[in-house]
């Protein structure tokens, strides 16, 4: 067999089954699936049985090997656990809630056995569910080199996206699997996301191939829960994911860039991680975190103008606009949290100018000329922003209260 299909169960039996029969529907036949369902505690009492239950149909098909872990191992724990079983040349991640297009497998193999230096394939994702429908991408470049794909990485929003993708057997001696290294483990699937583009080229796939299950009433997912845990919890998990991600990017391209593209990067990963923070924690950016952003800004304003000599300037120089734009916004962000009005409506125009065709510097001064009443700039600003964005359901959600107003 050519692929090896994990998917990691917890309190899944209303629609597991819809999930693997995703799975067994795939074009590309030689598959197996290794399923793996973790006991319940007090918030799932009817666990493993239920889920068990659910899963009965599948027992025949010679494809299909069940496991009931003995202990709860936690999502990332669950799912090293399986990676240690793959001896197939390829696995992919299966999400116990969520659904795959029939050619899914066959489309990512054919990029990767295209490609023997790649490490993974991954496609657009849409929503469905109790929640409007969006869809997601996180293009990173194909034609790009490592470091390249990094500077892609951050650029379109550090995601998990890649890791829902096909992926390469030896990748795993390079990423050594998911982080599993606290209990929490908050946004393991982005850090691993990460490792991956460090590890080998990824390769992006534009069309939908993955569709991401959104759950009605109090029914949460695993990101949804560990998003909902103590303060306190949070903080620690966010400060050790993004050390984390720190670490593998030093591992990764430290001794490859020079001065200025190091400080580019370095400015780009600081306003990420204060947008990451004001989205996550939903918590304001302390003084020194507002000083970190206004050097980031202030050293990729400064290089967006450099480059008078070829060989002083920096190698993604042309990105270095957009960098600053994006410090700019998480600046606005802050602001915006704070009902700083004025200092956020100054952050989102100096974006903006920077960086017109940045989505997220878009939406950001979109939204202060619809508090301006500015709807016709709105309308122009947001649409652009539309056009461009490869998470544009916010800004749809802010042009549908705004398009029936001029009719």
């Amino acid at each position: 067999m050519s692929v090896t299909v994990l998917i990691p169960v917890y309190d899944a039996a209303p629609f597991v089954g819809e999930t693997v029969r995703s799975a067994l529907a795939q074009t590309h036949r030689d598959l197996r699936l290794v399923i793996a369902v973790e006991p319940g505690g007090a918030a799932a009492p009817h666990e493993p049985e239920a889920s068990l239950a659910a899963l009965r149909e599948f027992e025949a098909d010679p494809r299909v090997t069940l496991w009931a872990n003995p202990a709860r191992l936690g999502w990332t724990g669950n799912i090293n656990r399986m990676l240690a079983a793959v001896e197939t040349p390829y696995f992919a991640i299966l999400p116990h809630d969520d659904l795959w297009h029939p050619r899914y497998v066959e489309t990512l193999l054919a990029l990767l056995e295209d490609r023997p230096d790649a490490g993974a394939a991954y496609s657009d994702i849409r929503s469905f569910g109790d929640r409007r429908t969006w869809r997601r991408a996180h293009p990173i470049r194909r034609d790009a080199d490592r470091i390249g794909q990094i500077f892609d990485f951050f650029l379109e929003g550090p995601t998990g996206m890649p890791w829902r993708g096909l992926t390469r057997t030896a990748t795993l001696s390079l990423t050594g699997g998911f982080p599993d290294w606290d209990e929490l483990g908050m946004m393991a699937e982005t850090e691993y996301a990460l490792r991956l583009v460090a590890a080998a080229p990824v390769l992006h796939h534009s069309g939908v191939l993955f569709a991401k299950r959104h759950h009605a009433g109090a029914r949460k997912s695993a990101s949804q829960e560990r998003g909902a845990a103590a303060l306190g919890e949070r903080q620690a998990g966010f400060a050790g994911h993004w050390l984390k991600m720190g670490e593998v990017v030093e591992r990764t391209v430290a001794a490859s860039l020079g001065d200025a593209d190091t400080r580019l990067l370095d400015a780009l990963i600081l306003a990420r991680r204060g947008a990451g923070k004001l989205t996550v924690l939903k918590e304001a950016l302390a003084a020194s975190e507002i000083a970190a952003l206004e050097w980031a800004a202030g050293e990729a304003r400064e290089l967006a103008g450099d480059g008078e000599g070829e060989r002083q300037a920096p190698r993604f120089g042309r990105e270095a606009g957009r960098i600053a734009a994006i410090a700019h916004v998480t600046l606005s962000g802050h602001h915006r949290l704070l009902g700083a009005l004025a200092a956020e409506r100054d952050h989102a125009a100096t974006a903006y100018r920077l960086a017109p065709d940045d989505p997220d510097a878009g939406f950001a001064h979109g939204r202060i000329l619809v508090r301006q009443g500015r709807t016709l700039e709105a309308i122009e600003v947001l649409d652009r922003a539309h056009r461009s964005s490869a998470k544009p359901r916010h800004i749809e959600r802010l042009l549908a209260g705004l398009v029936p107003a001029i009719r």
